[in-house]
């Protein structure tokens, strides 16, 4: 069952008292999850699995990049190793240096079942081309990859893997000054020069960084995991027989607005439809999503000028803040949720003019809300609130809509959070 509630948001003193404990156990689990990954390979081949998980069914594979100690627990819930690399450091068979690295990370963790596993990869700019060591040394088990590439002809698995093109505004849509439209608007662009399954995933204001795609790709790969690998397979038995999901059975989101001049902003309403219900004359530039839930994310996690920001039970990944060294790990280690525990999700607007807040996670309503409190004769810092029971374990993005007195809306930045199982009796 899923209620709503509105209220003014718990006292200053609690808040504070909630982050440093949210700080200190963030502490405690980055400390242990970093002691634990270990050289597996050569190239600063590095893996991880999380405890307590008898059997693996995945690994996320990335490179030039580190991020694990941030994405512990969601993998903890997914039940995926970790790989990272830096494979600019060998010389080497690529291919075989995966072989040998999973190998090695199966033999060391006691899972032997991870040399079968499906494999998602993230890497950017110089480290963009990961994928295709996947396709190369484990060849039909890439289900998924986010990459800064223009794909042409480099997707190995063909066009059917489902894939996300990392951008950032200042640098893949808008010159320097943000003037104007980059070059880049051609190929990189067009989902029917490529072939690829694509959605097109912009960090707006930021420049040459992976950071916002991470957890809405966290949660698209949970998702792909279900729409493509078998409900019965086991990885202890072989490789599981990915399934292909067929183009017109995908949604599209509509990318128009990305293009357009930053002094005349687009709605941040994204049109999503079924692949055959949009729009003809657009499909070429619209991100291809596998089903309606990965849209349903997509349009909030892209969405250029959110009117406010989740605050509870934490904020979207850029609004986190860090541990005093970059890291951004508080945001949702440690929050410990748990299938059939109610969740307070708590957002703040700061915009004048808010009507109401409705809540959803993934796809499913939780609820709507009106705004309390703010700043006199306006919303603008004002609070809503919602309860929700997580009924199942996995990985829940949760996402909120604002609509204004004016009857426009807005996607806030969605908050992705690991669901653990119920604990037992």
């Amino acid at each position: 069952m899923h209620t709503a509630k509105v209220h003014a948001g718990p006292p200053g003193w609690w808040r504070v008292l909630t982050t440093i404990a949210s700080w200190l156990m963030t502490l405690v689990v980055v400390a242990a999850i970093d002691a634990e990954v270990a050289p597996d390979g050569p190239g600063r081949m590095h893996g991880w699995v999380p405890e307590d998980v008898p059997v693996l069914r995945g690994i996320v594979l990335e490179d030039g990049i580190s991020h694990h100690e941030e994405w512990a627990e969601i993998l903890r819930v997914m039940g995926w190793g970790y790989l990272r690399s830096a494979r600019n450091v060998y010389n080497g068979d690529h291919g075989a240096l995966l072989r040998s690295t999973v190998s090695h990370l199966a033999a060391r963790t006691g899972h032997p079942e991870l040399v079968h596993v499906p494999i998602c990869t993230y890497g950017y700019s110089r480290f963009s081309g990961i994928n295709l060591i996947v396709t190369k040394g484990l060849p039909g088990q890439l289900l998924s990859f986010a990459n800064g590439f223009d794909q042409g002809t480099r997707d190995g698995d063909g066009p059917h893997t489902p894939n996300l093109k990392i951008a950032t505004d200042v640098e893949d849509v808008f010159s320097a000054d943000r003037s104007r439209r980059t070059e880049s608007l051609g190929p990189p662009w067009l989902r029917s020069t490529s072939g690829t399954q694509r959605a097109f995933f912009i960090q707006w204001q930021k420049v040459h960084t992976v950071a916002e795609v991470i957890p809405f790709a966290m949660a698209y790969w949970d998702q792909v995991h279900r729409l493509r690998v078998p409900a019965g397979w086991d990885p202890r038995e072989g490789r599981a027989e990915l399934r292909t999901i067929p183009e017109t059975d995908g949604w599209l989101a509509d990318t128009s607005g990305f293009w357009t001049p930053v002094e005349r902003p687009a709605p941040d309403d994204l049109l999503i439809a079924p692949f055959n219900d949009f729009p003809a004359e657009r499909r070429d530039r619209a991100s291809w999503l596998p089903d309606r839930e990965t849209a349903f994310l997509y349009r909030a996690a892209t969405s250029r000028f959110p009117w406010g920001q989740i605050i509870a039970p934490c904020k979207p990944y850029n609004a986190a803040g860090d541990l005093g060294d970059g890291s951004h790990a508080a945001y949702h280690n440690g929050l410990n949720l748990r299938v059939g525990i109610p969740v307070t999700i708590a957002v703040q607007v700061t915009i004048p003019d808010a009507a109401k807040a409705e809540a959803f996670v993934w796809s499913e309503p939780v609820g709507a809300a009106t705004f309390v409190g703010g700043d006199i004769g306006t919303t603008r810092n004002a609070t809503a609130s919602f309860t929700w029971t997580p009924s199942s374990s996995r990985i829940w993005p949760i996402i909120v809509r604002v609509t204004r007195t004016d009857g426009t809306v807005g996607w806030l930045h969605p908050a992705v959070v690991p669901v653990h199982p119920a604990r037992e009796p």
